[in-house]
């Protein structure tokens, strides 16, 4: 239901792995754009930080790259450092690239509640902000892991452009979580 009543702006459930469980049409939308599909299982965390059509879209990829490593580190730390996406983030940290985007950063540990996104879609150029939600009390989400990313237009262009696009889809989520 948060899904659909986000819409038309992009939303997406991920689990503890950061694979996708769920998207609204905004998020769907969105990835269709950048000519990729997705479905459950697909990990959100590969789809921004490999090489690929949305890493490409991202104009501020460095700074998007450290805040979603950070956020993912904190969230692995829950998790323990036997956990699927501890040694993901594992692999991240000793590539190279990566190691010199984490050495470089200067902000602090913990990432800000928001990250600021800047994505090409054709020859725009839009700004989203994106929030995180867990659910449930601390122990259940430890158990169940299940967060929701959702992107809120950062300025009137893009309001003006998720808006539009919105007018022509559905509110309801493509898929549903299959637990």
């Amino acid at each position: 239901m948060i899904l659909a009543r986000h819409a038309p702006w992009p939303a997406v459930a991920f689990d503890a792995d950061h694979n996708i469980l769920a998207a609204n049409d905004g998020f769907t939308g969105l990835v269709d754009a950048l000519g990729i599909g997705i479905a459950p299982g697909i990990n959100i965390l590969a789809l921004v930080l490999e090489n690929g059509p949305v890493r490409s879209a991202i104009t501020n990829w460095p700074e998007v790259a450290v805040l979603f490593l950070k956020r993912a580190r904190n969230e692995a730390r829950l998790y323990g450092p036997r956990s699927e996406l501890a040694r993901r983030i594992a692999i991240y940290e000793n590539d190279a690239e990566f190691a010199a985007l984490l050495r470089n950063d200067e902000s602090e540990r913990n990432p800000p509640p928001v990250i600021t996104v800047q994505l090409r879609l054709g020859e725009a150029v839009t700004n989203w902000i994106t929030t995180l939600t867990a659910f449930g009390s601390a122990q259940e989400v430890l158990t169940e892991g299940i967060f929701i990313e959702q992107y809120f237009p950062a300025d009137d262009a893009t309001r003006a452009i998720a808006d539009s696009a919105g007018c022509r889809l559905l509110s309801a989520p493509r898929f549903e979580i299959s637990r």
